[in-house]
């Protein structure tokens, strides 16, 4: 990304907690935020959630596969590679969805 744009950060709703609103209240605050700043809105995703994010207008551009070789790792971290790191980008243009003719990464 070599452009302005604004990176929404990436949340967890608490299971309890969920289906009440408090997500698409924040990601939408996020994007809407990004629209009046005349940016593009960013999230880098787990590859499940890809759907969620496209609820909202953004796009798959690129997916990117983490370099998981570390001296040492906490066993936690081993299993962690092991589980297939792979992370989506999305981007969102200003204030409009997502189209393959207008999209691609800031």
């Amino acid at each position: 990304m070599t452009r302005s744009h604004l990176k929404l950060q990436q949340l967890d709703v608490h299971t309890d907690y969920r289906s009440r609103g408090a997500g698409r209240m924040l990601t939408d605050w996020g994007i809407n935020e990004a629209d009046e700043l005349g940016l593009k809105s960013c999230e880098e995703s787990i590859l499940f959630a890809i759907p969620i994010y496209e609820k909202y207008g953004l796009g798959h551009i690129d997916s990117l596969e983490p370099d998981v070789a570390v001296l040492n790792p906490m066993p936690k971290w081993k299993g962690d590679a092991t589980d297939g790191l792979r992370v989506a980008m999305m981007s969102r243009p200003t204030g409009q969805n997502y189209r393959d003719d207008v999209g691609g990464a800031p």
